[in-house]
């Protein structure tokens, strides 16, 4: 008998249109929850997006979490294997502590009997300090309304290059273009799409700012533009630091990934997301990055270290 291709639980529309769709959980009881509508950036991926496994982690930690008053201030997470969307994912969450300013949650992502990812998140009551202050914003950056969208920008690049582009790579942008998204990301620079699509490029510096929102109105609950915080946190960043290569890689993945939250944002208004990678070597590389209300306030941290291949050892000795 042919083999017949494992085909995802649930993969609708919604679940790419929609990062309320594709944050929900199941709860199957009192620390457990369950999703079944994992999905791939693009059908030759060979895991799931990261940043969905990381905002229902967030969401599973803060549905066990009775006091109203607290709030996440950080996670940090390590990716263990590969995500499968043609599998239900199952969150488990250990309470590890509950006290009166601050409690914390493991989170472990299982698929089949195996870890796949986990996360340590913490809750605060929020207080008041004598200590108040942050990095300033990006100046002199454009407006996301003066920017293309990211199918636009995708679409120009495709009309303008379509007679210099393999079909393969024709195919990739139109499937990019055609694919829904629940996110409008529009970044400050333009060209860097088109620049990692060279096949061979001069390497610039490992650094880019892109702005970002949910498409869809969200509810008022803080935690639920966390969640979506969390998800869009891990677009850009290995990408990111390879703007240093003098090529794309061919293999990338997130290792582990951290965040901060410093202050109130709603994710369905603009948020400026702005990367820089300070070190690469051995095939890893660190990449930080920070979101920005228009108003200049900082809201939350993030770093991640990425795993990126080119197609031959680096640093490869005798």
């Amino acid at each position: 008998m042919a083999s017949r291709e494992k085909q995802p639980l649930v993969y609708t529309e919604a679940c790419r249109a929609s990062v309320e769709a594709a944050l929900e959980l199941e709860r199957l009881d009192v620390n457990l929850f369950r999703s079944v509508r994992l999905w791939k950036p693009l059908p030759s991926s060979r895991a799931v997006f990261g940043g969905q496994i990381i905002g229902q982690s967030l969401a599973a930690a803060a549905r066990t979490v009775e006091d109203a008053t607290l709030r996440v201030h950080s996670l940090h997470s390590y990716f263990i294997r590969p995500g499968d969307n043609t599998t239900a994912a199952l969150y488990y969450v250990r309470r590890v502590r509950d006290g009166s300013s601050f409690a914390t949650r493991q989170v472990n992502v299982q698929q089949k009997g195996k870890s796949i990812f986990e996360a340590l998140v913490s809750f605060h009551r929020p207080e008041a300090s004598l200590l108040n202050y942050q990095d300033a914003m990006p100046l002199e950056l454009p407006s996301p309304d003066s920017l293309p969208t990211r199918q636009e920008n995708w679409q120009s690049i495709l009309d303008a290059k379509r007679n210099r582009l393999p079909q393969t790579m024709i195919d990739f942008v139109e499937s990019r273009i055609q694919a829904p998204f629940p996110l409008d990301m529009r970044n400050c620079d333009p060209t860097i799409e088109s620049f990692s699509m060279r096949p061979k490029r001069w390497p610039r510096e490992p650094k880019q700012s892109v702005w970002i929102r949910a498409i869809e109105t969200l509810g008022n609950e803080p935690i639920s533009h966390a969640c979506v915080a969390a998800y869009a946190s891990d677009y850009h960043l290995i990408s990111t630091a390879a703007l240093a290569a003098p090529r794309m890689f061919t293999m990338a993945a997130s290792l582990d990934h951290s965040m901060w939250f410093h202050a109130p944002f709603r994710a369905d208004e603009w948020l400026l997301y702005d990367f820089k990678s300070s070190r690469a070597s051995g095939g890893r590389s660190l990449i930080s990055g920070q979101l920005f209300r228009q108003d200049g306030t900082l809201v939350c941290t993030i770093a991640q270290e990425g795993l990126a291949r080119f197609g031959e050892l680096e640093d490869a000795r005798p």
